[in-house]
């Protein structure tokens, strides 16, 4: 199990660098704009594009860390109150349907991925397919981090860590 903690350690080290970085670029890309717009008066046509895409990028990523945290919202109020046995029912119950909401997410976002790319963005000109990716990235990451956290669940861990070891922020 070490080696699933490393792993996810591992991708949630890239994702928090790749999101620093793009966060640091719209915020240059911003600053720019403004510049350009009121101290320059001409202002950037591409600059909301660019700036609007990589947002797009930045929650994408941001997703993975908060669901591996388990830090979305939920609504466990029924669940708390049955029985174990029952609660594991339910837990298989919603981890089954989130396995295969991921699965067709993963699947509709390559093929809208696919379709998007012969799309070209106005200004720029690059693939629309490079923004649409972040769905079957999205959902083949959140897969991941599911499959994961299951397959080094503990009985009865389901309030100090999110079963990687890593604590619930």
């Amino acid at each position: 199990m070490k080696g699933i903690r490393r792993i996810v350690e591992i991708l949630d080290s890239i994702e928090l660098k790749i999101s620093m970085l793009l966060t640091l670029m719209v915020f240059a890309v911003v600053i720019l704009a403004v510049m350009f717009r009121y101290i320059v008066r001409s202002p950037l046509s591409w600059s909301d594009m660019i700036a609007r895409y990589m947002l797009i990028w930045i929650v994408g990523l941001g997703v993975l860390p908060a669901y591996r945290r388990r830090s979305h919202i939920g609504v466990d109020m029924v669940i708390r109150l049955l029985p174990a046995r029952a609660k594991r029912v339910v837990e298989i119950i919603a981890v089954l349907c989130q396995i295969g909401f991921y699965l067709v997410l993963a699947v509709f976002g390559c093929k809208y991925t696919i379709f998007a790319a012969s799309m070209r963005s106005e200004i720029w000109g690059i693939s629309l397919g490079w923004i649409y990716v972040t769905v079957a990235i999205l959902s083949i990451g959140s897969l991941i981090y599911l499959v994961c956290m299951e397959l080094v669940k503990t009985p009865g861990n389901d309030t100090k860590d999110n079963n990687l070891g890593m604590p619930i922020d």
